[in-house]
C-alpha cells in the first residue's frame, strides 16, 4: 500500500460537523473537580453554570 502526503486536512474547533460539547464540558468538569480536590477546596465544576 502507498501512502500519500495528505493534501487537506479538516479541522472542526466549532461543533459544526460534530457536536463535541458534552466530551469538553466533561473534560473541564473532570480537571477543575480534580485541582479543587488536590487543593482541599470545597467546590465542583458545574457544567451548566461555569461552561
Amino acid at each position: 500500500m502507498v501512502l500519500r502526503e495528505p493534501r487537506a486536512a479538516v479541522f472542526d474547533l466549532d461543533g459544526v460537523l460534530i457536536d463535541t460539547a458534552k466530551f469538553h464540558r466533561r473534560a473541564w468538569k473532570k480537571a477543575f473537580d480534580t485541582f479543587f480536590e488536590e487543593r482541599g477546596i470545597d467546590d465542583t465544576f458545574d457544567e451548566e453554570l461555569d461552561y
